[in-house]
């Protein structure tokens, strides 16, 4: 397995997908980047990745954090990968 960095445009008018029709190994790291100041809204979804089946996990996932209390959330599936746009969770006072 050779590993290596998914860049992930995500732009108001188009998504980058990757597609394997086959079986996809996941490992090493995503990173999400938002280009042209875009800002996506919460409940926003983005497939990232699609493919027959799948093993693994990416073991990193950097760039979650959006402007205005928002996160990305990566949810793996049995044939894609969604990037979620949710309220980042708000610390609580010790």
């Amino acid at each position: 397995m050779i590993p290596h960095r998914i860049l992930v445009p995500v732009t108001l008018a188009r998504e980058s997908t990757e597609l394997a029709t086959g079986a996809a190994t996941l490992a090493g790291m995503l990173s999400i980047n938002l280009i042209n100041a875009y800002e996506p809204n919460v409940g926003d979804t983005f497939t990232i990745m699609t493919f027959g089946s799948h093993s693994g996990d990416f073991t990193t996932v950097t760039g979650t954090s959006i402007p205005n209390g928002k996160m990305f959330q990566k949810n793996t599936n049995a044939t894609n990968v969604v990037l979620q746009v949710v309220l980042a969770p708000t610390p609580t006072a010790t």
